[in-house]
């Protein structure tokens, strides 16, 4: 583990992006928009970094734990889809004041670099590069802003299953005896195996989440 001035160094993913993608390419240039693909695991490593955070910060964790256990208790078997789907949003509700929560000690996670062509050519714009950051926050972000799209008689989205494994994961990160820690993973986190395509204002508006981050580990 690398360290500086004491601290372990903190390991980024990359996502390089390319604007336009395929879908908006014939759009008018203000709509142009990148995709960028998330794995699975990023999503479990997202999450795990945010109760690591709250780990760390006193009674933060067991301010958490407060928020999820009502969610939490409500479903007495998560493999019941019926189940989860009817606590909806009280799953929904308890994952965003976690996150709110958590908004004063998010960290840097994943870092899109953006190239900007003319078109699908090879030519690249004169301003063509820009690079943002992604917090662990803002990636568990995700399946909350595109649940709040969905209508409310739908059927159950892997967005909804992503908010729900959230939730249980981070409780029982909250309330287990094991110290979190970056080796092992011990959790029984199962990331779904669809991966998530998103478009260019979810990249650019979501970079992080709030006003305030650590100040050790730097404001992107």
């Amino acid at each position: 583990m690398v360290e500086i001035e004491g601290r372990h160094a903190r390991a980024l993913e990359v996502k390089l992006t390319a604007v336009p993608d395929e879908g908006t390419a014939n759009s008018p240039e203000s709509e142009w928009a990148p995709e960028m693909v998330m794995r699975p695991v990023s999503s479990a490593h997202s999450m795990m970094s945010i109760a690591m955070a709250l780990n760390e910060a006193g009674g933060e964790k067991a301010k958490a734990v407060q928020m999820l256990r009502s969610a939490y208790n409500c479903i007495s078997s998560w493999n019941n889809t019926p189940e989860v789907f009817s606590h909806a949003d009280a799953l929904a509700a308890a994952l965003k004041n976690v996150l709110g929560l958590a908004r004063s000690i998010q960290s840097p996670f994943l870092l899109q670099p953006k190239w900007r062509t003319k078109g699908q050519s090879l030519s690249l714009k004169r301003q063509c590069f820009d690079v943002f950051v992604w917090s662990d926050v803002a990636v568990v972000a995700i399946p909350l802003i595109e649940h709040a799209k969905t209508p409310t008689n739908a059927r159950m989205t892997r967005w909804l299953r992503e908010i729900a494994r959230h939730v249980r994961s981070l409780y029982d990160t909250g309330t287990t005896t094991t110290p979190v820690s970056t080796r092992g993973w011990r959790m029984a986190y199962r990331p779904t195996s669809l991966s998530h395509c998103l478009g260019a204002r979810l990249s650019t508006t979501w970079i992080t989440v709030g006003s305030k981050a650590r100040p050790s580990t730097g404001r992107f």
